[in-house]
């Protein structure tokens, strides 16, 4: 019995460069799973792997002529480790959006979920921390929305990182409206507080695809059902 598998629905966007991104709905077993992918990675992606691989086949049929069969084994998979190290240093992580930001810090909330913006969500400045600056990544983001939480997933080349978020933690969820390099732009976020300490902080989603505000309120209202 051969299994044909399903396609999945998806709608297309734009970003704030004009990329387009894909948009993946589905509802499921009391939850909604959402999936944004940037098409330019991922077409990137492909063509260079091909590529590489047939310039790494040219490469090695050509020293192998040249050199013993030995060295070129030890030297293939020397540039081999290397290369995978390269792509394992990047991890998600966060870069300073601030530093981006106009000097004023003006931002407004646009939409928002559960209760209203609290006054002192105007003017705060978003951050996250980044370790290398490279971008060998192919963002894939899942937001797995359900009764108990929320679960954040980012996909890159080698590895992924996950992290789920209790409702608890989850006080709001709001479009931002901020200035980035010199343009308007909106970003979604979650206002969240720590059970224990009570600290609230602001916790950024999509950030690395900037998609557009479109985009950003068709995916508001699909979380935004299960945050109730």
């Amino acid at each position: 019995m051969v299994r044909h598998k399903r396609k999945e629905k998806f709608t297309t966007f734009e970003n704030v460069y004009g990329n387009k991104l894909q948009l993946y709905l589905e509802n499921r077993d009391g939850a909604v799973r959402i999936r944004l992918t940037n098409t330019l990675y991922d077409i990137w992606f492909r063509k260079s792997i091909l590529l590489l691989a047939i310039a790494a086949l040219n490469l090695s049929c050509l020293v192998y002529d040249i050199i013993c069969k030995k060295l070129i084994i030890v030297v293939f998979f020397g540039a081999l480790y290397m290369f995978f190290k390269l792509l394992c240093i990047v991890r998600e992580g966060t870069c300073n959006l601030s530093q981006h930001f106009d000097p004023s810090g003006t931002q407004s909330s646009v939409f928002t979920a559960k209760t209203n913006p609290t006054p002192h969500m105007r003017g705060i400045r978003i951050k996250r921390h980044s370790t290398p600056k490279c971008k060998i990544s192919l963002p894939d983001i899942l937001v797995m929305v359900h009764d108990l939480g929320m679960q954040l997933k980012t996909k890159y080349l080698l590895n992924k990182s996950s992290k789920f978020i209790p409702n608890e933690s989850i006080q709001h969820i709001f479009i931002n409206e901020v200035i980035f390099r010199s343009k308007i732009i909106y970003t979604l976020n979650l206002l969240l507080v720590d059970i224990v300490t009570k600290e609230e902080r602001i916790l950024p989603l999509f950030h690395e695809l900037l998609p557009r505000l479109s985009c950003l309120e068709v995916i508001y209202k699909n979380i935004r059902k299960k945050c109730h």
